[in-house]
């Protein structure tokens, strides 16, 4: 009788959440909800613009850019995937799948980041210091995300087969979210530039911030450019304050649950704006640096080798 009252009295092997002290419980079963329905929300996006992907693969030549936009969408769902599993499935050997995991974000966060890139290079095209700059601030990313699978540890819970981040280093937080934001940061400024460069603007700090704010003022190509921009900088620089601002302030099991939306909501955003680019439904990524202006309108001369868009388009002025 008494054997038996001690066995029931010993934590439950199936249920993990026993052999962590209550607080850490709370926070590891949010993690869990968080991933879970990221998880998700990104299958049922990824389902909901199945018909644009496959007008993707069937319409348009196969480019960096394409290569890049598949890579980033499977490596994503990888790293969703792969992080969702190890917080909810017994999978026994845990620092393994959590390295394999977090390799997967090495892949995703560059390739997602390069897509933004690319957006850029068809714009600068004809100016190679713009282009290499880019290309270093892509480079940080790269780096900075090589550095995730190497400051991660994980382990099991208790004697369970259950999983669990049991560190992170600080400095994969701040790597990431820093260089990721400089090199969003940076290449929005200087594509809004360019486009502001070239739109015969009339001079006044009160008309230009209202045209950067609003696009008004602005010729049709480069206020869908610019507008394109601020829904995928705004969105994105938001979500990376976030993050870095949680992965500092909270607990571990808190604060690593916060790359994972944050990664999904930069591919989502990226993937977007990238696909309107590709399909036609924005037509134009100009090259700004190929313009001939007349009195009454802008003949733009695109090099869009790694957009693979239309060549010419003339593009009225404005009233």
């Amino acid at each position: 009788m008494a054997a038996a009252l001690n066995c029931s009295l010993l934590p439950n092997p199936f249920t993990p959440d026993e052999f962590l002290p209550p607080d850490v419980a709370h926070q590891f079963q949010t993690a869990t909800y968080v991933l879970v329905g990221t998880m998700g929300a990104y299958v049922w996006i990824s389902l909901s613009n199945v018909v644009d992907d496959y007008k993707f693969v069937t319409t348009t030549k196969v480019s960096i850019g394409t290569v890049a936009y598949f890579l980033s969408r499977i490596s994503t769902f990888g790293y969703i995937f792969g992080t969702t599993l190890f917080q909810t499935y017994p999978l026994k050997r845990c620092h393994f799948a959590l390295q394999f995991a977090q390799t997967l974000f090495v892949v995703a966060n560059p390739v997602t980041s390069l897509l933004f890139f690319l957006r850029a290079w068809a714009i600068f095209d004809r100016d190679p210091y713009f282009v290499c700059f880019f290309f270093c601030a892509w480079l940080s990313v790269l780096g900075a995300a090589i550095t995730v699978p190497i400051g991660v540890k994980g382990g099991n819970i208790g004697p369970t087969d259950f999983c669990v981040e049991v560190s992170a280093a600080k400095y994969i937080g701040g790597a990431n979210v820093t260089t990721t934001t400089f090199h969003d940061t940076f290449i929005f400024l200087a594509i809004s530039w360019r486009l502001f460069k070239h739109s015969h603007l009339d001079p006044g700090i009160k008309k230009n911030f209202r045209a950067f704010v609003t696009g008004k003022y602005l010729p049709q190509f480069s206020r869908a450019v610019l507008q394109d921009g601020q829904l995928y900088y705004l969105i994105t620089i938001t979500s990376n304050l976030l993050t870095l601002i949680m992965f500092y302030a909270t607990s571990l099991e808190e604060s690593t649950m916060f790359p994972v939306p944050n990664l999904m909501v930069a591919n989502v955003m990226a993937c977007h704006v990238f696909r309107k680019t590709k399909l036609g439904l924005q037509r134009r990524v100009v090259t700004t640096s190929e313009i001939k202006t007349r009195d009454t309108s802008s003949v733009i001369f695109m090099n869009t080798r790694n957009l693979n868009l239309a060549s010419r388009v003339k593009i009225e002025h404005p009233d």
